[in-house]
């Protein structure tokens, strides 16, 4: 007759057990850490995306030659309006002399730009809005210039959290040169993006030179959107040319 002893049952030694919880442990970090990094990836292409939308939304716009709806001569010139009754002695409905657009504010600071908002010296933070403006008053004989206290707002878009316009950049693309060369004007001083019928290409109002400035044509530009704790960048390119608006990644963060 054979004896059988029971099979001894070992459970987990404190060594396996502290190397399984650590493996766990890193293994859920860098799936969180991966998420997050792709959750910022993702607001940064909203930004961007959404802006491209934007600035085809007032090329449509511009180019169709939209009324809106405020006042055209009258007592009340310039008011917003719903009917013609609003405007005595006027009528409700203008198409905007320069169009429709979008107005970015300064990026740099100093006469000549050499402060860039995201430097440390800088005294203001990195635009993290923009506006899209009816030009309806043109101040100086100016079109394309956004003027906040007279113009039309069409709205203030505000950038996914943490996202910023870190820099832009206005380059020229004459018909007789094949390549892009770098002119004014300087971004210290902001940039408006206009289009008005009946092309689709851009004008592009800065105060480069003092004020008033000028409304340029067939230059192209540049935005470069920054997702800040991502380090990551995406350019939205608008061409002075086609008026194609296009966005694409920026490794480098730089214009």
């Amino acid at each position: 007759m054979k004896c059988f002893s029971p099979r001894v049952r070992r459970g987990y030694t404190l060594l396996e057990m502290v190397i399984a919880v650590s493996l766990f442990v890193i293994i859920s970090v860098v799936v969180l850490n991966n998420f997050r990094q792709g959750q910022k990836l993702d607001d940064l292409k909203t930004g961007s995306v959404e802006m491209v939308s934007n600035f085809r939304e007032m090329q449509t716009l511009g180019m169709s030659g939209q009324v809106v709806n405020i006042c055209h001569g009258g007592e009340n010139d310039l008011d917003s309006c719903a009917e013609d009754t609003d405007c005595p002695n006027g009528v409700c409905g203008l198409v905007p002399a320069g169009g429709f657009g979008i107005s970015i504010g300064p990026v740099n600071e100093g006469d000549d730009g050499e402060v860039h908002c995201y430097d440390a010296g800088a005294s203001k933070p990195c635009r993290t809005n923009y506006t899209l403006f009816a030009d309806t008053v043109s101040l100086f004989g100016i079109n394309g210039r956004f003027e906040k206290n007279n113009d039309i707002t069409l709205d203030v878009y505000d950038l996914p959290n943490n996202v910023r316009i870190r820099d832009f950049h206005v380059v020229c693309s004459w018909k007789d040169e094949p390549e892009y060369t770098p002119c004014p004007p300087a971004s210290p001083f902001g940039i408006d993006v206009s289009f008005r019928p009946p092309r689709p290409t851009p004008f592009l109002h800065s105060a480069y030179g003092g004020f008033p400035g000028t409304t340029y044509s067939e230059l192209s530009v540049k935005i470069l959107i920054e997702h800040i704790s991502a380090g990551k960048c995406r350019m939205v390119t608008i061409n002075g040319i086609s008026g194609q608006v296009s966005e694409n990644p920026d490794p480098d963060c730089h214009i």
